[in-house]
């Protein structure tokens, strides 16, 4: 049985149940639930077979296209990344990257009406900031703004109340991130600076994502986007590979580029290796043939019907994933990389080779999407060699 007449199934069944009532009750007026008794109504007595019956009409009522896109759509959703965000928090500053982030983080709560809570940390050190209010209220007019403009892009819905955001100033403490994260959130965007040293992340970043404990995601301005100028349609650059994390970076990339009216590129990037001996060959196109590539594109461009998105695909085959990355950044006039990753213990947040050239190289704007929280290794026993840095594989 298809997903689409399954989806029909429940819902029926669920119009079904909600229309039925029948209660046990005695002479005497008491619930008599639990007991087993015989004069069931007729509503109960062919409970047991409506299933079946209900199944079998299904299959040979015709459907209407756009009923079978609504069902499909809600399958989606109920396995989507982005469409189980129900709150966003944003820890942000007045850096670049802060604004930045800001404008991601409005464009994705008002496309998809997601509640948010935007933290503005201002690093004025004593007595009352004037500087960091109105630097609030910028960044509070720039979420808002962009959240207009996400929710005049994003997908057609019943008529419902715009995204409520909701902005406040903080002192920078460890604790702040983690005190509003009990809270209940599916989602942080860090956008603060400094926010790395060559291919390092800062220490207030992985501070901040291991506060929150939770998926996280990490935005650094680069190039026009350090300018306080009118945000442009963001030109998104995502590498895949195939696996759960990539793919989240890919929803997320979409979700955004819907939000802006922006476009996406999905590359995926297969390593050469040294040319094998001929049955060497044959064993591994049996093992891993040459359209599995295609397949991984193909996923990421279905993922975009669903948000009205077309996705343009490219597959490269170089020895050096990170090379292909940066020459399609140039090439194709992206203004946004954003990568899916996964991360491992550590004390520090370290995203594996590639991610980590990525981070130190690209000259346009990047975003890092965990949908896993960090965690940290125990201190090293006394006299033991601490790893200097813990890598973590790049999906």
């Amino acid at each position: 049985m298809g997903a689409v007449t399954r989806t029909r199934l429940r819902h029926e069944r669920a119009r079904i149940d909600r229309g039925h009532h029948c209660d046990d009750r005695s002479v005497d007026g008491r619930s008599q639930s639990g007991l087993v008794h015989d004069d069931r109504c007729d509503g109960c007595r062919d409970h047991d077979v409506d299933a079946p019956m209900l199944r079998w009409a299904l299959a040979r009522l015709p459907i209407s296209p756009e009923e079978a896109a609504r069902l499909e759509r809600e399958e989606f959703e109920a396995k989507g990344f982005v469409s189980n965000i129900e709150r966003l928090l944003v820890a942000v500053d007045a850096s670049p990257s802060g604004r930045f982030t800001s404008r991601l983080v409005g464009l994705l709560a008002g496309a998809r009406r997601i509640a948010t809570t935007v933290i503005h940390f201002d690093y004025a050190t004593a007595g009352p900031s004037h500087e960091g209010t109105w630097q609030a209220e910028r960044t509070k007019a720039v979420v808002k703004q962009s959240a207009v403009e996400g929710d005049d892009a994003g997908p057609e819905r019943p008529a419902g109340d715009p995204a409520e955001i909701a902005t406040r100033i903080e002192k920078p403490g460890e604790d702040v991130i983690g005190a509003e994260a009990q809270k209940g959130y599916g989602l942080l965007f860090i956008g603060r600076e400094p926010a790395s040293e060559g291919d390092t992340f800062h220490e207030q970043i992985t501070r901040s994502a291991i506060e929150f404990a939770g998926p996280f995601a990490i935005v650094i301005a680069r190039g026009i986007d350090r300018r306080e100028t009118p945000g442009a349609p963001l030109r998104i650059l995502v590498p895949v590979t195939g696996t759960t994390a990539s793919r989240h970076g890919a929803e997320l990339a979409i979700a955004l580029a819907q939000a802006s009216q922006g476009s996406v590129t999905a590359l995926h990037v297969a390593r050469e290796e040294r040319r094998a001996r001929s049955w060497q060959r044959h064993v591994g196109a049996a093992l891993a043939p040459a359209s599995s590539a295609d397949a991984v594109i193909r996923e990421i461009v279905r993922l975009g019907d669903h948000y009205g998105v077309e996705v343009k695909g490219a597959v490269r085959s170089v020895r050096t994933p990170q090379e292909a990355i940066l020459r399609q950044l140039e090439v194709g006039g992206h203004n946004l990389l954003v990568m899916g990753v996964s991360p491992r213990p550590g004390d520090e947040l370290f995203f594996g080779e590639v991610p980590a050239e990525l981070l130190e190289r690209s000259g346009c704007s990047v975003l890092f999407l965990a949908s896993e929280p960090p965690t940290q290794e125990p201190e090293p026993r006394k006299g033991s060699v601490p790893a200097s840095k813990v890598s973590v594989v790049n999906h």
